[in-house]
């Protein structure tokens, strides 16, 4: 049986313990001065970067906000005060309570990583911080790609790092292919 409790900070909206939400009944005022009568639906969620979210008005305010979220604050008790919510099959579509708790954010990072193996996290990791994609990324993959011609051509290590102001390790590294080894 699906329980449904008010969104504390949304009163015009419920969640259920199954990740749903719906919007309540209420009276608004039409373009023509007069009021009707909105019937409560269940809204449909988003996807943004595989978490569902939902759009909800407060005093004609809109705010998309996470549904494991609502879920967490409405029927998962928190006396430690954690931050974070987990979904602990690690499918974050999933926002029934049975799957979420509160966590520490180092909490969460190991379970991440608990579940590397059995989802394609890793993969997914590796490839988003790798080359261009790192933060710490002073190289892109066409300056790669001319560092490695030059050394074909005859340019030392030395004369390398000085034309990019790139220390000779990381050359070396480019082209013994122990560094940026995506680029051909």
């Amino acid at each position: 049986m699906e329980n449904w409790k008010t969104i504390e900070d949304y009163p015009g909206y419920m969640v259920s313990d199954l990740g749903r939400i719906k919007s309540k009944n209420r009276t608004v005022n039409s373009c023509y001065g007069s009021k009707k009568t909105v019937s409560q639906r269940i809204l449909k969620p988003v996807n943004v970067n595989n978490y569902n979210r939902v759009t909800l008005c407060k005093e004609k305010i809109k705010k998309q906000v996470s549904i494991h979220r609502l879920v967490g604050k409405a029927f998962c008790e928190n006396p430690e005060n954690k931050p974070q919510i987990n979904h602990k099959n690690g499918i974050k579509t999933d926002n029934r309570l049975e799957n979420i708790e509160w966590v520490t954010q180092r909490e969460n990072t190991v379970h991440m990583y608990k579940y590397l193996d059995t989802t394609e996290l890793r993969r997914k990791l590796r490839e988003r911080f790798r080359g261009e994609g790192s933060p710490n990324a002073k190289l892109n993959d066409s300056r790669v790609r001319i560092i490695k011609k030059l050394n074909k051509k005859g340019f030392s290590d030395k004369e390398i790092s000085s034309l990019y102001v790139i220390s000779k390790p990381i050359i070396n590294n480019i082209i013994n292919n122990k560094a940026w080894i995506h680029v051909n």
